[in-house]
């Protein structure tokens, strides 16, 4: 059951900011971590220029068939995983 209002306003209420009582820890940077990054978007952007100067018929055919075939991998274990309560992920 619905409550019985009577007024159509709220009451107000003011709420000051907090101040800050610790100061922020500074921001360390991973130098592995960035390296890697690196490493990975070079490597992204050189298989990018291969596929588009360099792939065959057969290379484009094959990769759009391991697209589809991933898509429909991923899409069959969320299925399995959200649907089934008996499932358990493993991650090993």
């Amino acid at each position: 059951m619905a409550p019985n209002v009577v007024s159509t306003t709220l009451p107000e209420e003011h709420h000051e900011p907090q101040p800050d009582t610790k100061p922020l820890d500074p921001v360390q940077i991973v130098w592995r971590n960035v390296l890697l990054f690196i490493a990975l978007h070079s490597a992204a952007l050189y298989g990018i220029y291969m596929i588009l100067l360099n792939a065959t018929l057969t290379s484009w055919l094959y990769g759009i068939f391991l697209c589809y075939l991933t898509g429909l991998g991923v899409t069959a274990g969320a299925h399995r995983l959200w649907t089934h309560k008996s499932y358990k992920a493993n991650y090993r």
